[in-house]
């Protein structure tokens, strides 16, 4: 079963828990109750960024059905999507694009632009991920 230790103070004075918590040695479905409960106020499990005890337990959580527990099907999303694994620690293969779908998001991006400087590198970059910004500028004067 797991346990909370206590909590102390940090040099700031801000009230930090010690959660010598054995999630990743716990017996999953028994234990996820207790998760649901911890990850109702929380992102991670043990600290405020996604470590690698997220990503132990994830990997044991995922073969569980968590439909039950909001807080751990939230937490389940949330890892998966930050991460870029699945619950068995592989990374998320990208879909295969066809090239309609490549020009048509280069279309759209390049619409209403009179000139499009670099087109064959953001041809490149189109066929290996999205773009997450395109930045057009224009010289005045």
């Amino acid at each position: 079963m797991i346990r909370y230790v206590g909590a102390r103070l940090n040099l700031r004075g801000h009230v930090t828990q010690v959660l010598k918590m054995e999630f990743a040695n716990a017996n999953y479905p028994d234990s996820l109750p207790t998760l649901n409960s911890h990850l109702s106020v929380r992102s991670y499990i043990s600290a405020y960024k996604l470590d690698s005890l997220d990503l132990q337990v994830l990997k044991k959580v995922s073969k569980c059905n968590t439909s039950e527990y909001p807080h751990v099907t939230r937490w389940i999303r949330h890892v998966t999507s930050v991460s870029g694994t699945t619950g068995t620690m592989s990374p998320v293969p990208p879909e295969p694009r066809t090239p309609e779908q490549l020009l048509a998001k280069k279309e759209l991006i390049c619409r209403n632009l009179q000139e499009t400087v670099g087109e064959d590198r953001l041809e490149a970059i189109l066929k290996e991920r999205d773009v997450k910004i395109y930045w057009g500028t224009a010289t005045t004067g």
